[in-house]
């Protein structure tokens, strides 16, 4: 008979060692949930940045460009002052001026394709569209690393882009990455 009273007293006690552990282990998980929101997207772009950063480095010395990058002064101090600069090399028809605002390794590419293009009768056209970046386009993303992102959708809703720009990380002018 004791043996079945110490049996019914001790499931209430099993119950709440329970519900104790079961609370502990919910806090546990909730104060781990929190670090990681905390971590992984309050400090997100901190983080992003760094990588960026070394990847960019990484990237200078393994393809040799640090002494292109260090040697490029082509840009401006904002990536609005670049486009505007790459708009005015645009529309002055010369192609190996605008490609310099390019990361510099896109630069001989860009110019070989807008020497190839300036004379298209379609070649006003793309610079419009250009334009319309300066004037219309919006932030799409910016970053602590140097990269900015400016979208834009044409008025008659026929064509959309980003253009993307990096801050060359030996001179600090920013750069065209992508039209």
């Amino acid at each position: 008979m004791d043996t079945s009273h110490s049996s019914s007293q001790s499931t209430p006690f099993l119950k709440r060692r329970l519900v104790q552990v079961f609370l502990t282990l919910a806090l546990v998980l909730l104060g781990y949930g929190l670090y990681a929101f905390v971590y992984f997207y309050h400090y997100a772009e901190r983080r992003t940045s760094n990588d960026m950063m070394f990847l960019w480095q990484w990237k200078l010395n393994a393809m040799g460009m640090r002494q292109a990058y260090m040697e490029d002064t082509y840009g401006g101090s904002t990536p609005e002052e670049t486009l505007a600069l790459y708009i005015t090399a645009l529309k002055e028809k010369n192609p190996l001026l605008a490609s310099r605002y390019y990361i510099p390794e896109y630069q001989a590419k860009e110019g070989e394709s807008l020497s190839q293009h300036i004379y298209n009768p379609n070649f006003n056209a793309y610079v419009e569209f250009i334009e319309g970046f300066a004037k219309e386009g919006k932030v799409a993303s910016t970053s602590i690393s140097g990269t900015y992102m400016i979208a834009y959708k044409s008025p008659n809703l026929e064509a959309s882009s980003v253009m993307e720009f990096y801050r060359n990380p030996q001179t600090g002018l920013w750069k065209i990455v992508r039209p």
